[in-house]
């Protein structure tokens, strides 16, 4: 069963994949078209650089961060940034760090709770599971 279920994962990221290159592929070849163009010097009118656009996943993340920090005591951060600073994560804050940490919870217990259902095992195992699991792993703090 966990290897038909990694087999389906890695076959749902291939799709996903050949997805997303099939919904680039014809700007890729306009891009193509237009360097072929270029060579015989036809530069055509300009029409300024492309605005730059930033990853909407860590801005998700920084903004789910900073949504469970308002009431978190300042000195956790404190120590969070001094570790991301000794890890040599200078962009990287501590409210960014959170949100991938809350993500990650959300998106696994909801695994978890699809997985039971898809296994008939009680909702109450799937989901005290990943959470007695995950105490050891270092993702909820005991203070």
């Amino acid at each position: 069963m966990v290897l038909t279920l990694l087999l389906a994962l890695g076959l749902a990221g291939v799709a996903l994949a050949l997805i997303l290159r099939a919904a680039v592929l014809p700007r890729i070849r306009a891009d193509k078209n237009v360097g072929r163009i270029a060579a015989y010097g036809y530069g055509g009118d300009s029409v300024g650089p492309a605005p730059k656009r930033t990853p909407m996943f860590p801005q998700l993340a920084a903004r789910v961060g900073v949504l469970l920090s308002r009431g978190a005591p300042g000195k956790h951060f404190d120590e969070l940034r001094n570790t991301l600073l000794a890890a040599g994560l200078w962009r990287t804050s501590p409210a960014s760090v959170q949100g991938y940490r809350a993500i990650l919870a959300g998106g696994l217990t909801i695994l978890a709770l699809w997985a039971a259902a898809k296994g008939g095992w009680p909702p109450f195992v799937a989901v005290v599971s990943p959470v007695t699991d995950s105490r050891p792993a270092g993702w909820c703090r005991s203070s």
